[in-house]
């Protein structure tokens, strides 16, 4: 059953539907030029991400992809179906009740913790 995440409402929920940057998981074969990407298994994340500037056949079942690290290029080989973490944008999609959002317009309802945020710099 959902609630709301700031008090635990059941009734009169949304979700929120501001715009943020996350990193995702994504198969190699998915990545386009320009591809902010980490490692799968990256543990540090004070890291810059690298970015992608070339995706290529290179064998029958693998790709061969540059990336570009520091402004560094470095060519990497790699099986198609592995696994990377991609910047990507999406909603935030946490679920609020009526008082915990605010309706910005049509199509557009933030969550306290976003609409606060905007108060905050306007």
């Amino acid at each position: 059953m959902k609630t709301c995440k700031f008090c635990g409402e059941t009734e009169g929920l949304t979700t929120c539907d501001h715009p943020i940057w996350e990193f995702v998981a994504a198969h190699y074969f998915e990545l386009k030029v320009g591809d902010s990407v980490r490692r799968w298994c990256e543990k540090r994340e004070g890291r810059p991400p690298a970015r992608v500037t070339e995706v290529q056949t290179y064998y029958i079942g693998s790709l061969s992809i540059t990336l570009s690290i520091k402004g560094r290029p470095k060519k990497i080989v790699v099986k198609p179906t592995s696994l990377v973490r991609v910047l990507r944008d999406r909603n935030c999609d946490q679920v609020c009740c009526e008082l915990h959002r605010c309706e910005r317009g049509p199509g557009a309802t933030f969550c306290a913790d976003h609409w606060m945020s905007l108060e905050m710099v306007a």
